[in-house]
């Protein structure tokens, strides 16, 4: 199992628009390729990751899942309790990039 946090970055850009920072906890890692991208190194801290906002999810409509920017590769998904607030957010624009932070392994 990998447990990934991610850092979504936000600051003042040109247009003077507020941007701000969040950590989260990835959750379901371990139903996604996540070790296997870990040992071929495609995913490590620093990679640049998409947040979509998967409303068709029968779980939970305010599904956010949490892929790789590069490849799409899926990597789990933001936790249940804040998944409203991302989904708002993705949905109006204003998540402008998101990295892995760190990575920790489990077994």
């Amino acid at each position: 199992m990998v447990f990934l946090a991610t850092r979504m970055s936000v600051s003042k850009n040109r247009e003077g628009r507020m941007q701000v920072g969040a950590r989260i906890n990835v959750k379901g890692t371990r139903y996604y390729k996540s070790a296997e991208l870990l040992r071929s190194g495609s995913l490590a801290p620093g990679v640049a990751i998409r947040l979509e906002h998967r409303p068709l999810n029968p779980h939970d409509s305010n599904a956010v899942a949490v892929c790789i920017k590069s490849t799409g590769s899926m990597l789990g998904y933001v936790p249940r309790d804040l998944a409203a607030k991302y989904a708002a957010f993705v949905n109006a624009g204003k998540i402008i990039s998101a990295q892995v932070s760190s990575i920790a392994k489990s077994n």
